[in-house]
């Protein structure tokens, strides 16, 4: 399972984006991404599949990308590692996350604890570090049918992307987003 290569892009920012755009990339991270934290103890975001939508990513919104070969399939890995890419990233999606929200709110807690370097912030780090490690390992989301109605309603409101890159994603992402959560009661 060799990384066949890893490139770097400047992240351009993630302040500036429409309110459509955070809940393209909140869902993306909901349903097929990560809030991870690096073997350094640094948050870091995460996106890995076999389709070329993070290497669309990358091209957007910056950040590595990487691709390897597990099992003989392609696989493309898109990360947003930089602390203050991290921070601004889940600033911008968190308000509209579900799944990962805690996740992201811890991350955004340690990369706070980063900046500032308080006394005995290693040990308050590697307890939230094992936090988001424990949510990441739940085996089923906390989420109630008011939150979903919510975030139904939110993505029925918006109007179509102007970016023509991201136009296809949404709908792909709604629909995997939607059928993931057929099931719940």
């Amino acid at each position: 399972m060799r990384k066949i290569f890893r490139l770097t892009k400047i992240c351009p920012g993630f302040d500036n984006l429409k309110d459509f755009e955070r809940i393209q990339l909140a869902t993306l991270i909901d349903t097929d991404g990560s809030i991870k934290i690096s073997e350094h103890k640094y948050p870091c975001i995460y996106l890995g599949m076999s389709s070329e939508l993070p290497v669309l990513m990358w091209e957007i919104y910056g950040g590595y990308i990487g691709k390897r070969y597990p099992e003989g399939k392609i696989h493309y890995e898109w990360e947003v590692g930089k602390r203050g890419d991290v921070k601004s990233f889940l600033l911008a999606i968190e308000p509209y996350l579900i799944i990962k929200q805690q996740q992201a709110r811890i991350a955004i807690k340690m990369i706070n604890l980063l900046e500032k370097k308080p006394p005995r912030y290693k040990e308050e780090l590697r307890r939230l570090a094992k936090e988001v490690s424990d949510l990441n390992n739940a085996l089923s989301p906390d989420i109630d049918l008011e939150e979903w109605q919510q975030l139904s309603l939110n993505i029925t409101n918006l109007k179509e992307s102007p970016n023509p890159k991201t136009k296809f994603v949404f709908p792909f992402l709604f629909f995997l987003y939607a059928s993931s959560f057929l099931s719940f009661s």
